[in-house]
């Protein structure tokens, strides 16, 4: 009798450590692969800027870029065609310098793409064009989407396809059950340009939604060097 139990206590001590190993390897594993499917993704930005060092030389001309934004024409500006990795299209980056988010953008919300950048909602949106709309996961690493709800009225965002780069304004932060209409509205077009960008609250009870308004864009090659930076 006693050497069955000195094995049952073997037997739980073990399960125990393994609980316990498995329960602090995990998030390593999963902040590890985070950082390194952005890091992939990041790597067809490249194919993406082909063609952005031809346009030094007018960049030079016009001492460094422009200097205001500028009015967005509706309607006119198509996105550059998007780099298929073979998992999911590369459009181009999202950057919030206020908050440190800087993440590729793919196409479409479905296989693996919230945990490799910031994904369209709908396959086939258009960069400057309606509600463009970004989601991503929140990760208690600070990865992602973790730092949209430190997001402040006024914050810039940028968001590029390697032509132009479009700039929106912080217009509005909200915390909303995903379920409700108005957080599901707020994904719709309403016949405005805007930016929205969500992810799930730290419980994942509820949704973060950023919303911004389209202030202008600038030729990617000719932007001056504390934007062009960014990308």
């Amino acid at each position: 009798m006693k050497k069955i139990k000195n094995i049952l206590y073997i037997i739980l001590f073990s399960l125990t450590l393994y609980i316990g190993i498995t329960l602090t390897i995990q998030p390593l594993l999963l902040s590890y692969k985070i950082e390194k499917n952005v890091e992939d993704s990041n790597d067809y930005l490249t194919v993406l800027k082909e063609g952005v060092n031809e346009k030094e030389e007018i960049r030079e001309e016009l001492q460094v870029g422009v200097t205001e934004l500028k009015e967005y024409p509706n309607g006119t500006i198509i996105n550059k065609t998007a780099v298929n990795n073979n998992e999911g299209s590369v459009f181009g980056k999202i950057v919030i310098p206020t908050v440190g988010i800087e993440l590729p953008i793919l196409e479409g919300i479905g296989g693996d793409n919230l945990l490799k950048g910031a994904a369209t909602n709908k396959r086939y949106q258009t960069m400057g064009q309606g509600n463009y709309v970004l989601a991503s996961h929140y990760m208690e690493t600070g990865q992602l989407f973790s730092n949209l709800e430190s997001v402040k009225l006024g914050d810039k965002v940028y968001i590029t396809d390697y032509e132009n780069i479009y700039v929106y304004e912080i217009t509005e932060t909200t915390v909303k059950d995903p379920n409700e209409v108005e957080a599901k509205e707020k994904l719709n077009d309403t016949g405005e340009q805007l930016l929205t960008l969500y992810t799930c609250t730290e419980d994942g009870k509820m949704r973060t939604v950023v919303t911004g308004m389209l202030v202008g864009y600038i030729e990617f090659s000719l932007a001056k060097e504390d934007i062009a930076s960014y990308f």
